[in-house]
């Protein structure tokens, strides 16, 4: 669960993990006054950090979920590729794209970098714009697999490219690049690229205490490379492990801090972020790398929707959409923070415990205790909450129990009043 809240008016997201370990989070957004508005869609720049969180709460349903109804509202952010060289430059801090509150407590967790691949998007910006023209991202073709196969849905949401690399750049062997799983490969790219869009250089930060989390639920081209017994090689491990994924990043930009993968399924990212803002606050690091990944490079079949369409809360949902994203974002410590996008006030995780129906039953009941404790922890009043981003599986179990747990927190006799108030 995500949290904003502006200074000079409520207004929040939030979204919540069902039958997962749930993840929750509040996240303040620094003092920024307005600059433009973005025509035709009603944002100001002030909506930046509001547009990060959902971007961050909704990552790993993105990866799971596709990309229906999601990120409603976006505001635009700067983009670099530094690794192939494009003729980008970064963009030096300023009053609309988030800079550092030095009023605000040095040692709170912040917000300062991130870069993203998404369906038929090589950047946040471009995902933005192709969402703002109304384009649907999740296509029917045969880049992954052939259509129809196995009669799986044929529409899923993919990335445009995950067949270059620039090996040289980030030191890996042409023998371990071969087998590398294109989902590390993508993450060490975008490392690179959140460390620099938080202002930072990458050797600026070499040997220093700063950790990796990574979100990731599986490595579906091991299985390719590790179908012939005579071309196996300690490559393939090395390339392919999933625990090798955050311990790959450390290695190559030398970072000293505390460093594992996370997989708890659906809510893998987010997990990973708590985990991250916990080792902050606890001394392990100082920053934090938390990233999350998912390529579809294997045909799986449950749950999906037969028209390749997430129909979220909806009485003809019938599933969810597989589809693509990798994520990297940076966390700091105030203090160290060159660019500021927004402040986590908490994280917290829990999960079902024994349900009667089952494993994978998701429990509202769970979900709405989470709620509670966070908002209480961080002293913020669920009436100032003005929009809620859900998990939205389109599922006929997960939707009513996450949909009635949010309404029981968020819609009440109180909200009510207070709304006809103003």
């Amino acid at each position: 669960m995500v949290v904003a809240r502006k200074e000079e008016s409520a207004r929040g997201v939030s979204s919540v993990f069902s039958d997962r370990p749930s993840t929750a989070f509040v996240v303040h957004e620094p003092n920024t006054p307005s600059s433009h508005w973005l025509p035709s869609h009603g944002l100001t720049w002030n909506h930046i950090p509001q547009f990060f969180i959902i971007f961050l709460s909704n990552l790993i349903l993105l990866i799971e979920f596709g990309i229906c109804a999601l990120f409603t509202s976006i505001a635009k952010i700067e983009y670099w590729i530094p690794v192939f060289n494009l003729g980008y430059s970064p963009r030096v801090p300023d009053m609309q794209n988030g800079i550092h509150d030095k009023t605000q407590d040095e040692d709170v967790v912040v917000i300062t970098g991130l870069s993203g691949r998404f369906p038929e998007s090589n950047s946040v910006e471009e995902f933005k714009q192709q969402l703002f023209d109304g384009v649907d991202l999740v296509t029917d073709d045969e880049r992954r697999w052939p259509s129809g196969l196995h009669g799986l849905p044929s529409r899923t949401g993919k990335l445009k490219d995950i067949q270059h690399f620039d090996a040289t750049f980030f030191g890996v062997h042409a023998k371990q690049a071969n087998v590398m799983d294109p989902q590390l490969r993508l993450l060490l790219e975008l490392t690179h690229e959140a460390i620099v869009d938080a202002g930072i250089s990458p050797a600026e930060i070499k040997g220093s205490k700063t950790g990796v989390f990574v979100g990731v639920s599986d490595s579906e081209s091991s299985e390719y490379w590790t179908q012939d017994p005579d071309q196996i090689n300690g490559y393939g491990l090395t390339g392919c492990c999933r625990a090798m994924f955050p311990n790959r990043i450390s290695y190559t930009f030398d970072f000293n801090g505390p460093s594992y993968a996370i997989d708890t399924a659906c809510s893998s990212s987010l997990f990973a972020l708590q985990q991250a803002v916990t080792a902050i606050k606890t001394g392990q690091c100082d920053s934090a790398i938390v990233a999350g990944v998912n390529l579809l490079l294997k045909p799986t079949l449950g749950m999906l929707s037969p028209q390749g369409m997430c129909k979220a809360f909806d009485a003809s949902g019938n599933g969810y959409v597989r589809s693509e994203a990798a994520v990297v974002v940076l966390i700091q410590k105030a203090s160290m923070a060159r660019r500021v996008y927004a402040t986590i006030l908490g994280a917290k995780t829990n999960t079902d415990g024994n349900k009667e129906q089952g494993i994978t039953y998701p429990a509202g009941s769970m979900q709405n205790k989470l709620m509670r404790e966070v908002y209480a922890e961080a002293g913020i009043n669920p009436v100032e909450v003005s929009y809620v981003e859900a998990h939205g599986t389109g599922t006929k179990v997960g939707d009513p129990q996450e949909v009635n747990s949010i309404a029981d927190l968020f819609c009440n006799d109180k909200r009510k009043s207070t709304r006809n108030r103003h």
